[in-house]
Formats: structure tokens, C-alpha cells, sequence
């Protein structure tokens, strides 16, 4: 522990996740607030695989994404890679990086 004599307040260690992108949580709240799962739920076709992701898995971490700055492909692995915004935004699943290039190679 640091003592501060001039602030009010101490510095300490945690082994909790933290992440500096914690802003980022208020977008996916707003996502989920307005609905907008439940949309890309009724007009995305399910996956055709019993081991698929559902649409919004893939949709969810894009949008977090791009919104956080990220500007390629390659970006998505810094959400997928941070355990605390996945905690504190509830993404348990995020496919992978190839699964993502292989969506977008398919166009």
C-alpha cells in the first residue's frame, strides 16, 4: 500500500480483472437496452450447426469493437483477449478470429 499525503485516497493491489475499457460496457448496455438482440435474434438466420454461435455473438463484440477505436479484423482479438469487459458485459462466447474472416471472406 502507498500512503498519499497530499490526496485522499491510497493506492493498492488486486488480482481483479480490470480493464481500461470499462466505457465500452455502457455501449453493450445501450445494445441491450434498445432491444437490439432480440432483433438480430428474429431476422438473422440460426446457425446451421448445432456447435454454431448465435448471430449476435459474432454482431456484439464487433459493434464493442468499432465503437472502442478498432478500425480491422485483427482488432477484435483485443475485446476477445479481455476478461474483464467480458465479464462485466456477460459475452461469454466470442468465436474466433477465423471464423470472423471466413464470414467475411464468404461475401
Amino acid at each position: 500500500m502507498i500512503k498519499q499525503k497530499l490526496l485522499s485516497f491510497k493506492l493498492s493491489r488486486t488480482k481483479e480483472d480490470i480493464t481500461a475499457r470499462a466505457g465500452l460496457a455502457v455501449y453493450s448496455e445501450f445494445l441491450r437496452g434498445f432491444g437490439i438482440k432480440e432483433l438480430i435474434e428474429k431476422f438473422m438466420p440460426p446457425s446451421g450447426s448445432n456447435r454454431g454461435y448465435p448471430a449476435y455473438c459474432y454482431i456484439e463484440p464487433i459493434l464493442i469493437m468499432l465503437t472502442g477505436g478498432g478500425k480491422t479484423i485483427e482488432d477484435f482479438s483485443v475485446i476477445k483477449m479481455d476478461n474483464a469487459l467480458r465479464k462485466l458485459t456477460g459475452m461469454e462466447k466470442i468465436p474466433s478470429i477465423n471464423s470472423i474472416s471466413f464470414i467475411q471472406a464468404r461475401e
